[in-house]
């Protein structure tokens, strides 16, 4: 019997200096698809993703399409010399575009244009909001949830990452306020993020009604496995749903740890994740530390996967 996958594909945080260069010097495929939709990404990409410097890198417009680049190279290596194919397939916050293209729903150049565009338009409205984000840890999430409602200002839970790990985002002002107060009702820590905007809040309205109108004009077709949407948190294979959900994700909360527990009700036996770092299988592990995952982010990632499968 054929073992059930999930490919899993990171979110901002992810990137490194250096990311994806071994793969691009080595495999053809590589600059083949590189060279097919580099006019819809941001210019000089490849340098900034392989030379540095780190603080630009780290710069919203430059990492969102840069990690989507690694994870498709990560992709389509392993779909051409491995055969193998998901049952399921998730993607944190970015990340769910390259999922999208792995389960044939968008092609990468409509991805690689969405994703470029989606950067854009959310370091536009960084640049004119004052936010943050802070990570939360070892607290319930409904008390979390609650404390969010009742401070005044802009703040809600951006990610639920995993039990005990829940990120909140907003204005500065309204963050620092929930940080104090969770820090009160128990939580363990709260730390500040290093972050440009207060990603999957309100403050990112305008973002998400810029990208709508690009959603719209792209082509969505049926998923060739599960999709588990970062909104909803269910496996999907129904292309308008993931459409919609995708209309509406820069403002809402990222059901990570949801999202993982409703693949792990499949019994999954492999969980793949595609692209730079080792966060999603870290966050994995917190989930459910008996579940199987590796991380393919470089050569000798791809040379050890045979013994794996």
């Amino acid at each position: 019997m054929s073992k059930k996958i999930c490919y899993l594909f990171p979110g901002q945080g992810a990137q490194f200096v250096g990311m994806g260069k071994d793969l691009y010097d080595n495999y053809e495929e590589t600059r083949l698809i590189f060279k097919e939709i580099k006019d819809v990404l941001p210019d000089n990409i490849l340098s900034i993703m392989f030379e540095g410097s780190e603080e630009t890198l780290k710069q919203t417009i430059y990492t969102q399409p840069a990690i989507f680049l690694h994870s498709i190279f990560v992709l389509n290596i392993i779909e051409k010399r491995e055969q193998i194919r998901p049952t399921f397939v998730c993607g944190h916050s970015v990340g769910e575009y390259a999922a999208l293209v792995a389960a044939s729903v968008l092609s990468i150049r409509d991805a690689a244009y969405l994703v470029s565009n989606r950067a854009k338009f959310m370091d536009e409205e960084a640049r004119k909001t004052e936010g943050t984000m802070a990570a939360v840890i070892g607290l319930d999430d409904e008390i979390i949830i609650e404390s969010c409602r009742e401070t005044q200002g802009v703040c809600i839970p951006a990610n639920f990452n995993s039990p005990g790990q829940v990120v909140i985002s907003g204005e500065r002002q309204a963050v620092e306020k929930t940080s104090q107060i969770l820090k009160d009702k128990g939580a363990k820590r709260v730390i500040p993020l290093v972050v440009s905007g207060a990603w999957h809040s309100p403050l990112m309205k305008k973002a998400e009604e810029n990208l709508k109108g690009l959603i719209e004009k792209v082509v969505f077709k049926k998923p060739e496995c599960f999709v588990v949407s970062n909104v909803s948190a269910e496996p999907l294979d129904n292309e308008n749903i993931l459409k919609e959900n995708l209309k509406v994700q820069i403002t809402s909360s990222v059901q990570w740890a949801k999202s993982m527990k409703n693949i792990m009700n499949n019994n999954v036996d492999l969980f793949i994740e595609m692209g730079p770092g080792n966060v999603l299988s870290g966050l994995l592990k917190r989930i459910d530390k008996d579940k199987k995952a590796i991380s393919i982010s470089k050569i000798e990632d791809i040379k050890n996967l045979g013994e794996v499968l």
